[in-house]
């Protein structure tokens, strides 16, 4: 009789390195996809805005003002402000614009994307985006006396509970971030903020440059 014919062994073993490979760029397509449909939804609902002056926009489509756009960053502000309440924000935003914030937090954004597995750069990157509303504030108050910098803290504490703290690129809000701590060096003129701003980049930048060295083999 014939001898038996041996049947080839199906090769089962896993590729641990491919398939993280996988997992890290489907995780990574999905942060890029929902900036990406959450930005289109914003702009879509900003069709029907108003131009007041220059850059900025009125809408009944949002209930707090904020900045959106890179190359052509614009101000948007709920329609039905009051003249000081409007002055207060302006200032804000035009704070933000002047300092490339619109530039630097997708920046971070972009970071935290290529990385968004590692808890250490979502929580600079929470730092940052703190850490810029800070030095926006110092900004942006520098301009007003006492009595104007309490009622742009009160401002800030209204638009802090319509604002929605959630992990994005864009836009820039003026009520994200923690509003007590934006408060206190609003009230207290806090300096140090543009330093902490600078301190908190370099963190997600070593961070991210740790992360992507391969050590020797």
């Amino acid at each position: 009789a014939p001898p038996p014919v041996a049947k080839p062994e199906t090769n089962r073993e896993i590729h641990i390195p491919f398939v993280l490979s996988c997992v890290w760029i489907a995780g990574v397509v999905c942060m890029l996809a929902y900036t990406a449909i959450s930005t289109h939804r914003l702009q879509k609902s900003l069709g029907t805005a108003i131009r007041l002056r220059d850059n900025i926009y009125e809408s009944t489509a949002i209930d707090a003002p904020f900045v959106l756009g890179i190359l052509k960053p614009h101000i948007y502000v709920p329609r039905g402000l009051d003249d000081e309440t409007l002055t207060y924000v302006i200032a804000h935003e035009q704070s933000h614009i002047r300092r490339a914030d619109h530039l630097w937090k997708p920046l971070g954004f972009l970071l935290l994307t290529v990385h968004w597995f590692n808890p250490v750069l979502w929580y600079a990157y929470i730092l940052l985006c703190g850490d810029i509303e800070l030095a926006c504030d110092a900004r942006a108050v520098k301009q007003f006396g006492d009595a104007e910098r309490a009622d742009y803290s009160e401002v800030l504490l209204a638009y802090s509970a319509k604002h929605r703290h959630m992990i994005s690129a864009c836009p820039i809000a003026f009520g994200e971030a923690d509003v007590t701590e934006r408060v206190q060096a609003v009230l207290y003129d806090k300096k140090s903020a543009p330093i902490r701003v600078v301190c908190a980049l370099i963190a997600v930048t070593a961070a991210a440059v740790c992360f992507l060295t391969q050590p020797n083999d």
